[in-house]
């Protein structure tokens, strides 16, 4: 029979999940049915012993089909209900509230059910309304009535990219709510009363720390898990070391506390001091405002408990097993969320590989490097970075969290019980943030040894942890004791096929496509491959936030791009060159070309920068070469390219094995009928995909220049719901009157072209939202 039968029946439910996902959020029902068939092959395959018995294997299926149901319900539940309502009034309880750059962001659960669990409320304080009278810790769990446009969240824009949709649904959320107005009403029941005096001993703990700024921001994030003050240089240098979960609230938090207790109380293990624990445990866990990291770690701690108190054997993979099948029964999107994947890692980390370390580095070394080894590859794969040093920096870094985070709960219990935090107890925490921040400053060594990580398929991952688990497991111990091969053999066979499958499943179709454009904002970014060749053709651009950052770096990272060979300017407006500027900074971009007619005017600190006429020719690969076609310096005509910005705009053709795609950046009308007359005669602007100028504004796509290129295909690059209206109406109906399929980077996300050798093409997109014949 199992040993750990509640931990493989919590995998099968998830593998049920999973098979769901593929069906339902991936759209592939084939591949879906074909993981779900190999999954009960290969639990029908296992020889029927003492290791696994009949009984078992029906309740393993059925965990099985019961995982994708409920995951199917969920997929339904968060599928109903309008995409977007203009006029919503909400009335709710506050859950958690933070203070974000353009205001507040506040979780609220709705009085109206229909609309989800939960809301997240986006509220712009212009005239600072609630800074002068909210309480943001106070506020939680008061009354909350606001009004603005719902909207379900979106996809990824881009293929590899953050999904906020799935994040949100991994929280409970269905809707945000883009909020005009807020009112809040106090509630006074005892429980909130309860909570506020809980709240107010946190502000009063981190008031404590007002004339250091930098150790309040970090105190703030090393203990309750809020990053929002800590400068970006410290933030990058946490998570290039692999330290970053420090700053945030996790199961390691809960046990160093729940370690330290145990300690100090464990000749007095009575029902009372069990209460005792919980209530520290459960105080801490309003502090954090209840992150799901915290629910999970402190639900793990329960278990334990209760397991002990009612003297039933519960190791920690039992514990752990449960709080998982718990967590995921109540909401199956969150085994796709980011905190759960790494917390229960680490914990499976602890329960498989601690043993077999501690005979060599004792007890609390072993926990400590069993974590960093279980969490490393899904830290490379989610955030594309890895450091071969991350697991011997985590040491010092651990240790000091390790008596740091308990010192800050016992100085806010102090507060509590005696009003304030003695004197003594602030300079040592004071003493060890302080540490802890040059520790982690000296073994950065300026990212010197963290690099930059391509990812490989989802699946692969999941083999590879199956593997490593199953050869730390008991299980394989004692077939191995039995010199049971042939079990072994079966057994990894049972967990590569599921796992194959799974990396056909989830195969980035965009990574066979030889063009991307990029969904960058308001904005325009073209990627080109061709054999070994990467060409960007503009990057976006905003003036808020880092395009090259935030979006360019992870795409490429996420789509196997380790370096650009070139990055072509049509010109230099924000939204064209500044995502470029970015990327250059922290990402290898060999060489930046543009126009000759910024030969003067243009300043960089990259190293190679080439300037270009018409005349010149851009070879990507073998299959692949792009053709200025515009400004001319001068020609017969006379016509001479104007001072004007935009009007500087370069234009080119993309020639890729016959099929010819039209860039033309920002060019306008009047630059449009000056090439028609210079090319007269001529078939150089006859296109197939044309790249619609200036993101589908009026004052470009001329009904004489359209006629000229005679698209099959158009792509807008333009932001959702932007200030400027783009695309116009009137653009719009002018392709439609000619039969141009039209794509959007705003509803569609990124518009890959797949281009086979006979130079036939396909159209790939993030999203199936829009069409031109619903217009």
């Amino acid at each position: 029979m199992l040993r750990r039968r509640l931990f493989v029946y919590t995998t099968a439910f998830a593998v049920g999940i999973v098979c769901a996902f593929i069906f339902c959020e991936m759209a592939k029902p084939l591949w879906a049915a074909a993981l779900m068939i190999a999954a009960g092959s290969c639990v029908c395959r296992l020889p029927e012993d003492r290791t696994l018995t009949s009984k078992e294997r029906r309740v393993l299926i059925i965990s099985i089909v019961t995982g994708f149901f409920t995951m199917v319900v969920h997929f339904i539940a968060l599928s109903s209900g309008a995409a977007e309502i203009a006029d919503y009034d909400l009335h709710g309880v506050i859950k958690t509230i933070r203070y974000k750059e353009y205001g507040y962001e506040i979780l609220a659960v709705p009085e109206d059910r229909s609309v989800g669990r939960y809301i997240r409320i986006a509220y712009v304080d212009e005239n600072h309304q609630l800074e002068d009278e909210l309480d943001i810790y106070g506020a939680i769990g008061d009354y909350i009535t606001a009004g603005g446009t719902l909207r379900k969240f979106e996809g990824r824009d881009n293929p590899g990219c953050f999904d906020n949709r799935l994040y949100q649904a991994s929280r409970g959320v269905r809707c945000g709510l883009t909020s005009r107005y807020i009112v809040i009403d106090d509630n006074d029941e005892l429980l909130h009363r309860i909570h506020k005096r809980i709240m107010s001993a946190r502000s009063g703990f981190e008031e404590s720390f007002d004339g250091e700024p930098e150790l309040r921001a970090l105190v703030k994030g090393v203990v309750f898990g809020d990053k929002n003050e800590i400068d970006e240089a410290t933030r990058d240098q946490f998570n290039e070391n692999g330290t970053g979960h420090i700053l945030a609230v996790s199961g390691l938090h809960i046990g160093f506390l729940f370690s330290l207790l145990s300690l100090l109380l464990k000749r007095r293990r009575t029902s009372g001091v069990n209460i005792f624990i919980v209530t520290v445990l459960i105080c801490y866990g309003e502090m954090t405002m209840w992150s799901p990291s915290t629910v999970r770690a402190v639900m793990v701690m329960a278990v334990s408990l209760a397991s002990t108190r009612l003297r039933r054997r519960a190791d920690l993979l039992t514990s752990v097993s449960f709080a998982a099948l718990v967590l995921l029964i109540s909401n199956p999107y969150q085994l796709f969320n980011t905190g759960f994947q790494m917390s229960f890692l680490a914990m499976l980390g602890i329960a498989f590989a601690a043993p077999a370390l501690s005979y060599f580095v004792g007890d609390y070394l072993s926990v400590i490097i069993a974590v960093q080894l279980a969490i490393a590859p899904i830290t490379a794969f989610l955030f594309h970075r890895v450091s071969p040093l991350t697991v011997f920096i985590n040491i010092p870094v651990t240790l000091i969290a390790s008596v740091l985070v308990p010192l800050c709960i016992a100085g806010i219990g102090l507060i509590i019980i005696i009003g304030n935090m003695p004197v003594l107890l602030y300079q040592i925490i004071a003493g060890l943030l302080e540490l802890l921040l040059e520790v982690n400053r000296v073994l950065n060594m300026k990212g010197s040894w963290s690099f930059d990580q391509t990812v490989c398929s989802p699946g692969l991952l999941i083999i590879f942890y199956c593997l490593i688990f199953a050869a730390c497991s008991e299980w394989m111990r004692v077939q191995l004791i039995r010199k049971n091969y042939d079990v072994i053999k079966d057994a990894v066979i049972c967990l590569i096929i599921p796992g194959l499958i799974m990396c056909m499943a989830t195969y980035n179709q965009f990574g066979d496509d030889e063009l991307v454009f990029l969904s960058v904002g308001q904005g325009d970014s073209l990627h080109i491959r061709s054999g070994s060749d990467d060409i960007l053709v503009d990057g976006g651009g905003n003036a808020e936030c880092n395009i090259g950052k935030d979006i360019l770096k992870p795409y490429l990272l996420a789509n196997s791009t380790p370096d650009i060979d070139a990055a072509v300017l049509t010109h230099l407006h924000t939204d064209h060159y500044k995502g470029i500027e970015e990327l250059s900074e922290i990402y290898p971009v060999r060489e930046i070309i543009l126009s000759k007619q910024y030969s003067r005017s243009y300043e960089s600190e990259h190293s190679n920068t080439r300037f270009i006429t018409t005349a010149d020719i851009i070879q990507v690969g073998e299959d692949c070469y792009i053709k200025p076609l515009w400004p001319v310096e001068r020609s017969s005509t006379g016509i001479i390219a104007s001072d004007e910005a935009n009007e500087f705009n370069m234009v080119f053709m993309v020639y890729y094995r016959g099929v010819r795609v039209l860039v033309t950046g920002d060019l306008l009308e009047e630059d449009e009928l000056h090439m028609l007359q210079y090319y007269s005669g001529t078939d150089e602007l006859d296109c197939d995909i044309l790249k619609v100028a200036h993101h589908g504004s009026r004052s470009s796509s001329s009904e004489a220049f359209l006629d000229a290129v005679t698209p099959d295909i158009a792509i807008i690059s333009v932001g959702l719901n932007n200030m400027y209206g783009h695309p116009h109406e009137q653009t719009i109906e002018r392709l439609v009157n000619r039969g141009v399929k039209i794509y959007r980077t705003d509803y569609n996300g990124a518009v890959g072209i797949d281009i086979n050798r006979k130079g036939n093409y396909r159209i790939d997109l993030m999203k199936q939202q829009w069409s031109n014949n619903g217009i």
